[in-house]
């Protein structure tokens, strides 16, 4: 484990906004890498409890905005709940997975 040097870091989150589309991955990448090498999660880093935090996003991604990099980050980290999703998915009757398809609040639990 080493110190982590946080005027590296922010110049690779600077590189995140890159119109370069090889520069966002390779930067997110690099970022992280140097978080891990310092022995640090991203809570770590930014000095949030991993549980406050968890309680904290109470809202939906808008995933039709998400840059690509971000959505596979995005399903990186949410694997266990979409494959969850699928599974319970795909357990249900035809007919309900129709409905599911046709009225996506549904699925999701909002409506009756």
């Amino acid at each position: 484990m080493s110190t982590l040097d946080r005027d590296k870091l922010a110049k690779l989150c600077g590189m995140l906004g890159s119109a370069h589309d090889g520069k966002n991955p390779a930067a997110g990448l690099a970022a992280n890498r140097l978080a891990r090498k310092a022995g640090l999660s991203w809570h770590d880093v930014f000095g949030v409890n991993a549980a406050d935090a968890t309680s904290a996003c109470t809202h939906e991604p808008n995933l039709r905005e998400m840059t690509v990099y971000e959505g596979i980050v995005f399903a990186r980290d949410h694997a266990a709940e979409i494959r969850a999703a699928i599974e319970k998915f795909d357990c249900l009757p035809a007919a309900e997975q129709q409905r599911a398809q046709a009225d996506p609040a549904l699925y999701r639990g909002r409506a009756a």
